[in-house]
């Protein structure tokens, strides 16, 4: 089950999208909010005879030691979404 990813297929390419304006969930222990999941390895489709499958868990940490209480949840949802967005990206190695 993928929630809030889509994906695309261009050639050699797969393009994971993640809307980051999407509705968050507490973690299971509270201390992040939960964007987006596969909720496990899911298959996806078949590439050069083989295939691909993705897992993937994207959140937003609150820098906390002991999870929120879920009252206090809400603001700190309004404060993300209200905050300026910079994305970068970063590569660890070049393909060729």
């Amino acid at each position: 089950m993928l929630e809030n990813i889509t994906y695309e297929a261009h050639g050699s390419k797969l393009i994971i999208i993640i809307d980051m304006n999407a509705e968050t969930k507490p973690s299971s222990t509270g201390r992040s909010l939960l964007l987006a999941s596969t909720h496990g390895t899911v298959r996806l489709f078949e590439y050069a005879g083989r295939t691909l499958s993705l897992s993937l868990n994207a959140m937003f940490g609150l820098k906390v030691s002991t999870p929120v209480p879920k009252t206090e949840l809400a603001n700190i949802r309004r404060s993300i979404s209200a905050a300026p967005t910079r994305v970068t990206a970063r590569s660890k190695r070049q393909s060729s």
